[in-house]
């Protein structure tokens, strides 16, 4: 396992939160603390100190034994948190499993309204902070965004997909019209 310390380490947030401890995959670490960049990787294993305030990443050590995380791996760890119809299975034990995965389905496709959340954010970031993008803007707005990832992989499962393979053949249209001079213009079978 190799270890990468962090430069600086501290007991207080500069917002004036307590730090507390915590052991996990974090989206959001505040690179400048570190001694490597890390935005080559996806989600960072590690110990790490949280603010019980604004969720600033300090302190943190990395656990590179299994750092990187691809897609399907997410996708998994995702769905052991998916709580979302526990109760309306309880309630309504005998729905039929069609219904059950369309309401699945529905619930997962309402969640993806989490895209507003970022928009929102940016839309102040605009009005209220005259676009001034501080670390802590960029926090905020990788929460939102672990949000949306968390819906769209609970859509890939409630489908019956793979997270990876949607990524790998997004990339591959994507690529296939960039090499065809085609990225700009609508149109899905460009």
């Amino acid at each position: 396992m190799k270890i990468q310390k962090c430069i600086m380490t501290t007991s207080k947030c500069d917002c004036g939160g307590k730090l507390f401890p915590e052991y996990g995959y974090s989206m959001q670490i505040d690179n400048k603390y570190c001694t490597n960049s890390m935005t080559d990787m996806f989600l960072y294993l590690g110990s790490f100190d949280r603010c019980e305030k604004c969720y600033k990443v300090y302190n943190f050590i990395e656990d590179r034994e299994g750092l990187q995380m691809n897609f399907n791996e997410y996708q998994q760890k995702a769905s052991t948190t998916a709580i979302y119809l526990n109760k309306v299975k309880e309630r309504f034990p005998e729905l039929p499993s069609e219904v059950v995965k369309i309401l699945g389905i529905s619930y997962v496709a309402n969640g993806l309204g989490e895209v507003g959340e970022v928009q929102g954010k940016v839309k102040k970031l605009i009005r209220d902070c005259g676009g001034e993008i501080t670390q802590d803007k960029i926090n905020e707005l990788s929460k939102e965004i672990g949000d949306i990832l968390w819906y769209i992989a609970a859509m890939c499962s409630e489908l019956g997909i793979n997270m990876q393979d949607v990524a790998e053949e997004n990339i591959e249209k994507l690529f296939g019209r960039k090499e065809r001079g085609v990225l700009m213009g609508s149109g899905d079978n460009r």
